[in-house]
């Protein structure tokens, strides 16, 4: 190798970085830094830039026609400057309509054809999140207004019933909420039927949402009271079952329909002890099916529970 040579290729070099954090090297005369990701697929397509380059003893770039053969999906995959809180603001105001269901895979459509930038899986669920909180506020704020909530809600609609309940006078533990026109609305039009369970809430915070509903004339569902709580729990359900009757009173008659949880079942007998108890048809549906493994019964399981007189039952 001659000495001018070997000048031109450690004057090539003398600007590489060693840095094996981040695998980048420092390209001379330039001063920015490019990703060895990149070198190696441009080598691989055959980019013209790298031809002029190996072609030349000395690096003397003059002019870049900024013309590639490789593809460059990975400059504008997870663009950096594209954070989840600039994202949040561009995307807030669709989640404004409660009645839109606007779903991860819906903002990455919805970011890509508008402003080009593919987003990995978790940065969208940030990016929801933030949209979230601009729209409807910090869940852990929302927990902190429990009390003025309740309280401003017995002002402007007296009658209504709304309790709390901390552990240790600071943690949240369960809430109990029933408006005044579900409670007279129960009381004097709706058959004396409640309908008790519980389901999983998807917040931040988790925890169970405890519902006691009933069926008006048209066969449709009639919320009386829900309430928040950590889990379906003997606890929890006494809290709930308490609030409840303190709310609506001793009802004559009253039937309550519920799973087969045990912890319902317990608590019914205690608070509501004159009650009949009946169990939910869907969900006993449900049993039979994984205990007999015949669809041919669930059939004739409908005709018994729907009948409504006692010899229709007996025959089915």
């Amino acid at each position: 190798m001659s000495k001018n040579t070997l000048e031109g290729t450690l004057r090539l070099h003398e600007g590489k970085k060693d840095d094996r954090s981040n695998s980048y090297e420092r390209q001379r005369g330039g001063g920015d830094t490019e990703p060895l990701e990149l070198r190696r697929r441009r080598r691989e397509e055959g980019c013209r830039l790298h031809e002029i380059e190996r072609k030349m003893k000395r690096v003397g770039i003059s002019k870049y026609g900024n013309i590639h053969t490789y593809r460059n999906e990975i400059l504008t995959n997870d663009h950096r400057q594209a954070s989840s809180w600039v994202l949040g603001h561009l995307i807030s105001s669709k989640f404004e309509d409660i009645s839109r269901s606007y779903k991860p895979k819906d903002i990455v459509k919805d970011i890509k054809q508008e402003y080009g930038v593919s987003l990995s899986y978790d940065k969208v669920w940030r990016v929801r999140e933030e949209a979230l909180v601009l729209v409807w506020g910090s869940p852990k704020e929302s927990y902190k207004k429990l009390s003025k909530f309740g309280e401003a809600l017995q002002i402007e609609n007296s009658g209504s019933a709304f309790k709390y309940d901390l552990q240790e006078d600071k943690y949240f533990k369960h809430v109990f909420m029933a408006l005044n026109a579900s409670i007279r609305g129960f009381l004097n039009c709706i058959r004396p039927i409640l309908i008790v369970g519980g389901t999983h809430l998807r917040g931040k915070y988790s925890g169970k949402l405890l519902l006691a509903t009933g069926v008006d004339g048209n066969n449709q569902i009639y919320p009386v009271t829900f309430g928040i709580s950590s889990g379906e729990t003997n606890e929890s359900w006494v809290w709930f079952l308490q609030q409840l009757i303190c709310a609506i009173g001793q009802v004559h008659d009253v039937v309550i329909v519920s799973d087969r949880h045990p912890s319902i079942k317990k608590v019914i007998i205690t608070v509501f002890p004159e009650a009949f108890h009946g169990i939910c048809i869907h969900h006993l549906k449900a049993n039979l099916l994984v205990n007999f493994k015949n669809k041919d019964i669930l059939d004739i399981f409908d005709k018994a529970a729907k009948a409504s007189r006692e010899f229709v039952f007996k025959y089915h």
